[in-house]
Parts: C-alpha cells; sequence; structure tokens
C-alpha cells in the first residue's frame, strides 16, 4: 500500500483507501435527518428549510407506502387472474364431461326405449303364449289326474276281493 491520506471529514463521497463508504453513509437515519435539518436552518434564505425538508420526507414516505401497496395489488391481481384461470379451466374441463354425459344420456334413453318396446311386445306375447298354455295344460293335468283317479277306483273294486284272500292268506302262513 501507500502512504494514507488524512480523512477529511466534511468532504462528502470521498472515500479514503481505509474505508470502503463515504462518510455519511456512516451515520443512522436519525443522526442524518438532525444534520440536514442543521444545515437547512443555516442558509438564511430558506426559514422554513427545516419543514420542508420534513415535508420531502414525509411525501417520500408516504410515496414509498403508496408504491409498496401499488406492488402488492399489483401481484394481488396477478394471483387473482392465475386463479381465474384455473378455474376458467376447471370450468371448460368439467362443462365438457357434462356434455359427454349428455351424449351417453341421449344415447342410453334411446336405447332403453327402443329396448322397452321391445320387451313390451315380448311380455305381450309371453303372456299370450303361456296364457293359452297354461290353460291347455290345466286341461290335460285335469284329464291325468281324473284319469289315474279312476284307474286306481277300478283296481280297487277289481282287486279288493283277491286281495283281501291273498292278504289273509298270506298273514295265516307268516304268523300262526
Amino acid at each position: 500500500m501507500g502512504p494514507t491520506r488524512p480523512v477529511d471529514p466534511f468532504r462528502q463521497g470521498v472515500h479514503d483507501e481505509n474505508f470502503s463508504r463515504p462518510l455519511m453513509k456512516k451515520f443512522d437515519r436519525g443522526t442524518k435527518d438532525r444534520l440536514v435539518k442543521a444545515f437547512l436552518r443555516a442558509i438564511p434564505l430558506l426559514p422554513a428549510g427545516p419543514e420542508l425538508y420534513d415535508l420531502m420526507i414525509s411525501f417520500r414516505k408516504s410515496q414509498n407506502e403508496f408504491d409498496q401497496q401499488v406492488t402488492e395489488a399489483v401481484a394481488a391481481l396477478q394471483n387473482t387472474s392465475e386463479l381465474v384461470t384455473r378455474l376458467q379451466q376447471g370450468v371448460d374441463e368439467r362443462m365438457a364431461k357434462l356434455g359427454q354425459l349428455r351424449e351417453e344420456h341421449k344415447k342410453y334413453s334411446e336405447l332403453a326405449e327402443i329396448e322397452g318396446k321391445k320387451a313390451e311386445v315380448l311380455l305381450k306375447q309371453v303372456k299370450l303364449t303361456l296364457g293359452t298354455e297354461q290353460a291347455k295344460e290345466r286341461w290335460i293335468a285335469l284329464a291325468m289326474h281324473l284319469g289315474v283317479g279312476f284307474l286306481f277306483f277300478v283296481l280297487g273294486v277289481v282287486l279288493s276281493d283277491s286281495f283281501k284272500i291273498w292278504a289273509s292268506h298270506l298273514w295265516a302262513k307268516l304268523f300262526h
């Protein structure tokens, strides 16, 4: 390193080799404000200098707050826009599914109507067939029952005396 130069604290913005920042940057915000107000009071042409400085600081602060609010509002609008876009996509998807379901419902309704008519005709035919067949089967069953009953009656009459004789003869042989 070279020879060190003396630091002039009154020269603002001048950098020294030992310092990486200007002298004013070393002070906190309150100290800077007091220094600027004292400087403005010392100027005779600006009797309201400190008040103007306070107004300027207040204006800058409100402008920064306003800018921050605008930034937040823009971010919120972007988020809302993204949300609306996603919701719109969801609605579009559901509308497409609803359209497909309507088409399927229409097809199945037509099919059910056609099948219902066919089933009704088939049911009528089955009823007619079963009705005539059922009546026919009832007459056949009645004739069979009467025929079998008459056969047993005749056999009972014809075989009753001979059966009694044979049964008594068998009884006598087995148990006497």
